[in-house]
């Protein structure tokens, strides 16, 4: 699997509360982690192998491929900026040490406690999980146009299909649906205010 940043270090720092002196090892492997982690399962590996040869080849920016670049600049890079924030917390405020794990201190600064740097971690899931559902909803009212998406290669078994799944997909059963459908997907079934 490549390496290929959908967002730099650089701008992750300008479009996060990131600070400047923030060591890029941290950001980069944070960035690597969001896309694998959280997006790829969303846009299944075609898709996200397509963005990453249009990044490395320089094409992304052509007319020809301006759906590739909306859902790059538009709802992929903030959701990427989002999880990589959260990825990015646990690692700058600890290390891990021959001794133990470390809390970072400066003379300036106290260190934040662990429950606030939780609260600041479940912010940022929270913020990326907002631009996952918009990748979902541009991803399938496009999907006429994306193949990657609505087309995955099956043939090969390592090959990952985007997850379609409308985000109140769950697991109750309900008597009469299908398990993991909810009873308003059936807009045939949906009862009547009127009435």
């Amino acid at each position: 699997m490549n390496e290929v940043l959908f967002i730099t270090e650089a701008k992750l720092k300008q479009n996060s509360d990131i600070l400047e002196n923030v060591d890029t090892k941290y950001l980069r492997n944070a960035i690597l982690k969001s896309q694998r982690i959280k997006c790829l399962p969303i846009m299944g590996s075609d898709l996200f192998s397509k963005i990453e040869n249009l990044i490395i080849s320089g094409d992304i920016s052509l007319s020809a491929n301006s759906l590739y670049k909306n859902l790059l600049d538009r709802e992929l890079q903030q959701a990427v900026i989002a999880f990589a924030t959260a990825e990015a917390l646990p690692n700058i405020s600890f290390k891990i040490t021959t001794k133990g794990v470390m809390q970072q201190t400066s003379e300036n600064a106290q260190p934040a406690d662990l429950s606030t740097i939780q609260y600041f971690i479940q912010r940022y899931e929270d913020e990326g999980e907002y631009w996952l559902n918009r990748m979902r909803d541009y991803l399938q009212e496009f999907q006429t146009q994306i193949p990657e998406y609505s087309n995955p290669n099956t043939a090969d078994e390592r090959t990952i299909e985007p997850d379609v799944r409308k985000p109140w997909y769950n697991q109750i059963y309900l008597k009469g649906f299908p398990s993991g459908k909810a009873y308003w997907d059936y807009q045939d079934n949906r009862p009547n205010p009127n009435t």
